[in-house]
């Protein structure tokens, strides 16, 4: 009799021991899961570039609010035009435009699934102006998350008829439930370097407000 309690406890005591390790071993998967998807939700997400933020100040507009250098000026706008502003001195140029998903709905190209839209605006918008300039270049589009926001970015350098010197494009393409919004910063090449991070930094600050 105390033979056999003898075994059951040893049989027990060995369940025991293989249960822990099961756990052990689920828990180890599991967390290492959670960790991969952090890094996943986060591996596009873009981060701000170093700029001195006084050099900015604050523009609320109905639809969306932005952060532009302080330097430029507005200029009127209308159509899809929703914020234009320079600061000619160095050819700082900073365009935001508004263009209604609507307008595509009879395009055989265009996709019936809203989450590659924005996608195929970005590449539509890009060969435009690509067939607009002479000498052009393209970086490759990068899908980030800005503010919770979905957007595409490119560089892209070239010279457009009737302007004698090459320009650089910074280009962000975002879309609202009902719109996609371009934005457009451009310089001249020689004063590209020092724009650059700045018109990253305005491009971001977009936000929508719808």
């Amino acid at each position: 009799m105390q033979r056999v309690s003898r075994t059951f406890r040893l049989f027990q005591m060995s369940a025991l021991r293989i249960s822990t390790g099961f756990l052990f071993l689920f828990s180890i998967l599991f967390s290492c899961g959670d960790d991969a998807t952090v890094i996943d939700a986060q591996k596009n997400s873009e981060a701000l570039p170093r700029v001195d933020a006084a050099l900015f100040r604050s523009v609320k507009k109905d639809e969306f609010t932005l952060e532009v250098l302080k330097e430029m000026s507005e200029n009127r706008v209308s159509g899809t035009i929703l914020y234009d502003a320079d600061y000619l001195p160095k050819e700082y140029h900073f365009t935001i435009e508004k263009t209604p998903v609507a307008r595509f709905r009879k395009d055989p190209t265009f996709p019936k699934d809203q989450k590659v839209q924005l996608r195929w605006f970005a590449r539509k918008k890009s060969k435009e102006l690509m067939e607009r300039l002479r000498r052009s270049k393209a970086e490759k589009q990068v899908k980030v998350t800005v503010n919770k926001q979905e957007c595409f970015k490119q560089i892209v350098t070239g010279k457009e008829y009737g302007f004698p010197l090459a320009k650089k494009y910074f280009l962000r393409y975002y879309k609202s439930n009902d719109s996609f919004i371009t934005i457009t910063a451009w310089t001249i090449e020689k004063e590209a370097n020092s724009f650059e991070k700045l018109a990253q930094y305005m491009g971001m600050k977009f936000q929508l407000t719808d």
